[in-house]
């Protein structure tokens, strides 16, 4: 969130007009979209992002607890009483619990928690018949209730979930148009600038080389002209010289 609203700040004072508008546009989306993510963050959090944390870990500790009170507990529970059809229905209706619990965070169908639902209820009506150890059967029942209402707890933070993702993927979609048309027109400056920057450079060179020759030119002038000044009046003192040598002593010393 943080990068990108520098990028924004960025392009905003780099175009003008209607891309203008669009950017701050995008902000105002992001702004939306940062918002609705960090509430879906919070929920996920109380969800649990893995089942080592939040509802998740409550629900899979409960379901290990039921497993627990059924496969061992019961079994090694003194008397004959845990072989009595009333015991057998209930372990068949936690088994069939644990199926629809299953069944139902894989696949997210509300009639599959209503037969949770209705497990349950029919469990705590055959509990109420069996004959069992007062603290087993209290512990039994506290187990299964957890583990209910745990997986209610689930359904309901998994609904609260998902109108936020599906908010975020319309708000990301709906931004998606204006920020690829952002990207063409910081491209098409990004061509003319650097189409300019070339033109420039080779105007540069070109002037550059222009001077050089100029400078030559102008030092093989100078120079001409210094050779020129030195040569003329040595060889007008030369011609000079000469006519003294044959005899003439009336022509004048320059």
């Amino acid at each position: 969130r943080k990068l990108a609203g520098q990028s924004l700040d960025l392009l905003e004072g780099s175009l003008a007009g209607a891309e203008r508008k669009e950017v701050v546009a995008l902000r105002d989306r992001l702004e939306e979209v940062a918002h609705s993510f960090s509430d879906l963050v919070r929920e996920q959090k109380t969800l649990g992002f893995t089942d080592d944390d939040g509802i998740r870990k409550r629900l899979q500790e409960s379901g290990r607890n039921v497993e627990r009170l059924v496969n061992i507990d019961i079994n090694k529970a003194e008397g004959d009483w845990q072989r009595a059809p009333q015991v057998q229905r209930m372990v068949a209706a936690l088994l069939s619990m644990q199926r629809h619990e299953a069944n139902y965070r894989l696949v997210r169908k509300e009639y599959l928690g209503q037969l949770f639902a209705s497990e349950f209820s029919r469990f705590n009506k055959i509990a109420e018949d069996v004959t069992m150890p007062a603290a087993l059967k209290s512990e039994l029942l506290g187990a299964v209730k957890n583990y209910a209402t745990a997986l209610r707890e689930w359904g309901e933070t998994v609904d609260k979930i998902e109108p936020y993702v599906v908010i975020i993927n319309l708000e990301i979609e709906q931004m998606l148009p204006s920020a690829n048309g952002v990207i063409q027109t910081v491209q098409q400056s990004a061509a003319l600038s650097s189409a300019a920057l070339t033109t420039s450079q080779s105007r540069t060179k070109t002037f550059i080389i222009g001077v050089g020759i100029a400078a030559v030119l102008f030092g093989l002038g100078f120079s001409w002209l210094i050779g020129r000044s030195i040569t003329q009046p040595l060889n007008g003192l030369g011609t000079v010289m000469k006519r003294l040598a044959d005899g003439d002593t009336s022509t004048g010393i320059p």
